[in-house]
């Protein structure tokens, strides 16, 4: 392995003395392994904080054996409100003895975790973990995540370390050819525990450039768009499930907030590496975990609404991909269903309004509201937050004194030296855009809804 070209060592016998291989892929799984207790994610003060007593059966509504409403408000919680659409499908595949699934969400926020994996196991199943980027597991998240169902996934070759065991050496590429793939077969298709139950899995295969290191990797989107899926994760998995007798279903997810808190985080990116980049990592999940949450209790346009729609289960047939080509075309058959399953709120919906414009008349604002919502209606995207009773775009200042509230409350912070107290403001009849990084993340949020449309024709 050419370990000198990520560690910068000219002694091989230094090198030798500070890391070590484990000889077989199953000597990695405590590295990078999940370890699911829900009472100590329950317990956690993390958890405590973001989630709180939000699935108490009282904050509860079902509308349906298909969807629920969750209300936050009545707790004084981080989440105002959070409707989840889709459920039905996915309880009897939960209970087939003889079938995993694997959700795909979009992933655009820290709160695709913390907010998804509780909501599943109340309404769906305890049997599931989930794909996790190493750059997460630090400090006191490291439990949470883990004890959460999630799982490492190495954005490039690292140490890896956890209490108790000692320091070991893992390249990205054994992790993706062998330990992944021996991972994936023990926990989703050959069974764990004295029960062999089967996990079902959630992976956020999304791919782009990073925007200071021009590599492309995963992780949460930089530019905000619904990027091109990886279909890495797809092969891998349909060669383990040819070798099983398991039914695999895959099924398009989205989980849309009004707001995404960290979202400053992401688009004035930091140019700091190693240590630093640990630390910056830290900062932004105390932010979203801790800091944001305590500050949400005591301001009301400071807390989240989300929507979490779960798409249809498809089965899988492993024999459907003869081609390089084949594969292709399902990951794109995937983003396309992902994009569609999105929820509009206002905020997203006025930044896509203004475009690339940093200032615009109410006037002007007005037209290009009504002409997006027509167009999101006829493509058939969720409105319900930007409509009135009978279905129709609300009033264009509703919409606008909505999002205004909704971004503008913040707690003080700065990224990178930028510190906005006004992201937005109406000033002279026109409705103003103070940071055009943060414009251009949230109106790409919904440019995949374009091309979408255009495919269908």
């Amino acid at each position: 392995m050419a370990s000198s070209k990520i560690i910068d060592y000219k002694s091989k016998e230094l090198m030798a003395r500070l890391h070590r291989e484990l000889k077989y892929p199953e000597e990695y799984f405590p590295y990078i392994g999940h370890d699911i207790n829900h009472d100590d994610v329950f317990n956690n003060k993390v958890y405590k904080k973001v989630i709180g007593n939000l699935l108490d059966d009282k904050n509860i509504t079902r509308i349906s054996d298909d969807s629920a409403f969750i209300d936050g408000s009545i707790d004084r919680l981080l989440f105002k409100g959070i409707k989840v659409n889709g459920i039905k499908s996915h309880i009897p595949i939960a209970k087939d003895k003889n079938a995993v699934e694997l959700y795909v969400p979009r992933h655009r926020s820290l709160y695709d975790y913390i907010i998804h994996m509780p909501v599943h196991v109340h309404f769906i199943s305890p049997d599931i973990i989930f794909l996790a980027g190493n750059n997460l597991f630090i400090s006191t998240f490291d439990s949470l995540l883990r004890n959460a169902g999630g799982f490492m996934y190495l954005r490039e070759d690292t140490f890896l370390k956890r209490k108790g065991l000692k320091k070991v050496f893992l390249s990205k590429d054994r992790y993706i050819d062998e330990v992944f793939s021996a991972y994936i077969r023990r926990e989703m298709f050959e069974g764990v525990n004295e029960n062999h139950d089967r996990m079902n899995l959630v992976i956020y295969p999304e791919n782009e450039k990073d925007p200071v290191s021009k590599i492309r990797k995963g992780g949460r989107t930089k530019s905000g768009r619904l990027r091109t899926l990886s279909p890495l994760f797809f092969d891998k998995l349909k060669a383990i499930a040819k070798d099983y007798q398991v039914k695999l279903y895959v099924t398009a997810m989205n989980i849309s907030f009004s707001k995404i808190p960290e979202a400053p985080y992401v688009v004035h990116p930091s140019n700091d590496a190693g240590i630093g980049g640990k630390v910056r990592y830290f900062k932004e999940q105390y932010f979203s975990m801790i800091s944001y949450p305590h500050y949400a209790i005591t301001h009301d346009d400071a807390k989240i609404e989300a929507c979490i729609n779960y798409g249809t289960p498809e089965l899988l047939n492993p024999e459907d991909f003869k081609s390089v080509r084949d594969l292709l075309r399902f990951s794109k058959s995937l983003k396309d269903k992902i994009g569609l399953l999105e929820s509009i709120f206002p905020v997203t919906f006025l930044y896509r309004v203004l475009d690339e414009d940093s200032e615009l008349s109410l006037s002007v604002c007005k037209e290009r509201m009504k002409i997006l919502f027509d167009y999101y209606s006829s493509i058939g995207v969720d409105l319900e937050k930007i409509s009135d009773s009978k279905g129709n775009v609300l009033p264009a200042m509703e919409i606008i004194e909505k999002s205004i509230k909704t971004i503008n409350t913040n707690p003080s912070f700065s990224v990178k030296n930028i510190k906005i107290s006004k992201f937005l403001e109406i000033s002279s009849d026109r409705i103003i855009s103070h940071d055009p990084a943060l414009q251009a993340w949230y109106a790409n949020n919904l440019r995949h809804l374009d091309s979408t449309h255009q495919s269908q024709e």
